[in-house]
């Protein structure tokens, strides 16, 4: 997934060279948060599913 965020935030960067710096600052800000809420998210699903599976687990061996 980051690879595919990663892919688009270059092909936004390849059409924003004719803008401003300010909103250079702004698309580069928003590819630094994105970066950061991928890896949470990522973590949090991460967590989830290990929650998931081991309540399934004691579902079943109870």
């Amino acid at each position: 997934m980051d690879r595919l965020l990663e892919e688009s935030f270059d092909q936004i960067r390849q059409a924003s060279d004719s803008l401003g710096n300010k909103n250079k600052e702004r698309m580069e800000k928003s590819w630094r948060v994105t970066e950061k809420m991928t890896a949470t998210i990522a973590f949090f699903f991460f967590f989830f599913c290990c929650c998931c599976c081991c309540m399934i687990e004691s579902l079943v061996t109870d």
